[in-house]
């Protein structure tokens, strides 16, 4: 996603496997790159976890660089890591929270509460809600998209285990009246349930999208990682790896798309895949759902936007049995789609 970086600075950054860009500045957004220095395709492939948008995988040496275009203060926080015995798997995805009045939730728990006031917490239970989620009782880490939509002032939002004392650290900052989602890999408290904190008054989003599951009964699940490539660029502009889904036209709001992932470079196999996926130019403000095309459209989102903004979220979503995604969006907009890996 940095096409509007000079060729040359692209030649230079297309040996590099960049994980991330994500920086924050005075409300703004700004590009940073993430470079993984001195890693190898051969080190990528042994990493054993899903990688979200916040993630990076580490050079041998343990560390990594990262470089800024502008000036601009930048905050990197520790989630955690997997370890090799660990299985993710995917569900969903499915809403697990919707404050908004009218809307709903997959079992209709915690629907429709109202605007959560600055400075507030909500307690979500994640686990033991049935299906079609099914997210086991005794899991204590899952995958979670969560929204924070109309702020009333920009703030960030922290998600945490509830039996822990919250941490000094944010999973998304938000700007005033704009909707902003991330990826969060979240652990969860003893009774299976996570705590949201925001900073200012706003609606709360939050659907599963997948859980880790590191019981002995489950094979670990092995991630491999790629040099992102674009498989799908709908401007006019567009170009992809392999010159499909190119400068196909803007998508019609309410239509539903299907993007064959699986058996294109730089992704070869896998039942799941690890997306970045934007919108350019939307024309109002809504919402675009990711969704393997064998399963029914779930009722949830996988990146909210606003009128004009272009918006960028991590998704990492099943792929159906032919190596599909669907893509819908509610508004009519430009899609990105780049592939960062998959997981078998």
């Amino acid at each position: 996603l940095i096409d509007d970086f000079a060729a040359d600075e692209r030649e230079a950054l297309s040996p590099a496997a960049v994980e991330r860009i994500a920086a924050a500045y005075n409300g703004g957004a700004k590009r940073a790159r993430a470079y993984l220095a001195g890693l190898f395709e051969a080190t990528a492939r042994h990493l054993h976890a899903p990688a979200p948008g916040s993630s990076v995988v580490m050079a041998a040496a343990g560390d990594i660089c990262i470089f800024t275009s502008q000036a601009t203060h930048l905050i990197a926080d520790l989630m955690g890591f997997t370890p090799r015995t660990t299985r993710y798997v995917p569900v969903g995805p499915s809403r697990l929270l919707d404050t908004r009045p009218g809307f709903t939730t997959f079992d209709g728990q915690a629907a429709g509460g109202g605007q959560r006031a600055a400075g507030s917490s909500l307690t979500l239970q994640v686990t033991g809600r049935g299906a079609p989620i099914a997210v086991p009782t005794g899991i204590r880490t899952v995958l979670l998209n969560v929204a924070a939509v109309q702020p009333a002032a920009s703030g960030y939002l922290t998600v945490w285990p509830c039996d822990r004392p919250q941490p000094n650290a944010s999973n998304i900052n938000f700007a005033a009246g704009v909707a902003t989602a991330n990826l969060v890999v979240a652990d969860l408290s003893a009774s299976g349930s996570v705590c949201i904190f925001t900073s200012q008054a706003t609606q709360l989003i939050a659907d599963v999208v997948g859980y880790f599951d590191s019981s002995a009964t489950r094979a670990p699940t092995a991630v491999h990682t790629v040099n992102p490539g674009r498989l799908m660029d709908t401007r006019a502009i567009g170009v992809t790896a392999d010159g499909r889904y190119q400068a196909t036209g803007a998508l019609t709001a309410n239509t539903t798309y299907t993007v064959q992932i699986g058996g294109r470079f730089p992704l070869s196999a896998g039942r799941v895949a690890i997306l970045n996926v934007a919108v350019v130019s939307p024309a109002g403000g809504g919402y675009l759902t990711v969704w393997p095309c064998d399963q029914v459209l779930p009722t949830a989102s996988s990146l909210n936007y606003q009128s004009g903004v272009n918006r960028a979220n991590s998704v990492i979503t099943s792929l159906s049995a032919t190596g599909t995604v669907c893509v819908r969006s509610s508004q009519p907009l430009h899609l990105i789609i780049d592939v960062s890996g998959s997981a078998r």
